[in-house]
C-alpha cells in the first residue's frame, strides 16, 4: 500500500505545485497588469507634457517671427537713416547755400518781381523761376544779382508773357534765370 500512499501523496505534492505554478503566474500576470498600466499611463502624460510644450514653443516660434520681422524693418530703417544722416552731414559740410544765400537773393528782389522756386545742381547753377511785372524788372533782377558777387555768370533761360483777360489787367512776365555760383556748391 505504500505504492498508492506515495501516489496520493505525489499527486498532492503536484497540486501544490501547480497551485504554487498558478500563483505565480496570476501574481506575474498582475505585476506585468500593473507595470504595462503604470507605463501606458506614464506615455499619455508625458505626450499630454510634451504636447502641451510643443504649443508652447508654436506660440513662442509665432512671437519671434513676428518680432524678427520687425527688427528687420527696423534695421533696414536704421540704415536709411544712417544713409540720410551722412548724406545732411555732406551737404551741411560742403555746401555753400545756407541762409545768407537767401537773405542776398531776397534783397535784390523789387516790389515788382518775386521768384516762386529756386533749384540748385551739384555743379552749382541755381535755376530761378519767378513772375516780374515788366521786362525791365527782370533785367534790374539780374543785375543786381550779378552785383552781389556770389555768382560768376548770370542769363536768362527763358521770358514768357502772360496776357489778363480781365478789363484794364496788366501783362505778367515768367521767368527763368541761370545763375552759377562762384566756385560751385561748395563754395571754393
Amino acid at each position: 500500500m505504500k505504492d498508492i500512499n506515495l501516489l496520493q501523496g505525489f499527486k498532492s505534492e503536484k497540486k501544490q505545485d501547480l497551485s504554487k505554478i498558478r500563483r505565480r503566474l496570476v501574481t506575474l500576470l498582475i505585476v506585468v497588469v500593473v507595470v504595462l498600466a503604470a507605463g501606458f499611463g506614464g506615455l499619455k502624460f508625458a505626450a499630454g507634457y510634451f504636447d502641451g510644450k510643443t504649443e508652447d514653443l508654436k506660440a513662442e516660434a509665432a512671437n519671434y517671427s513676428a518680432v524678427s520681422q520687425v527688427k528687420a524693418s527696423l534695421n533696414q530703417k536704421k540704415a536709411e537713416i544712417a544713409g540720410l544722416e551722412d548724406t545732411l552731414k555732406t551737404a551741411s559740410g560742403t555746401s555753400y547755400v545756407d541762409t545768407d544765400f537767401f537773405w542776398t537773393l531776397s534783397s535784390v528782389l523789387n516790389e515788382n518781381t518775386f521768384f516762386s522756386t529756386l533749384a540748385i545742381d551739384e555743379n552749382g547753377i541755381v535755376s530761378i523761376n519767378g513772375k516780374s511785372a515788366t521786362r525791365d524788372d527782370i533785367t534790374y533782377f539780374m543785375y543786381n544779382l550779378k552785383k552781389t558777387g556770389l555768382f560768376s555768370d548770370v542769363s536768362v533761360n527763358m521770358v514768357n508773357t502772360e496776357k489778363q483777360e480781365e478789363a484794364g489787367g496788366a501783362d505778367t512776365y515768367d521767368f527763368t534765370i541761370n545763375a552759377t555760383l562762384k566756385g560751385g556748391v561748395d563754395g571754393e
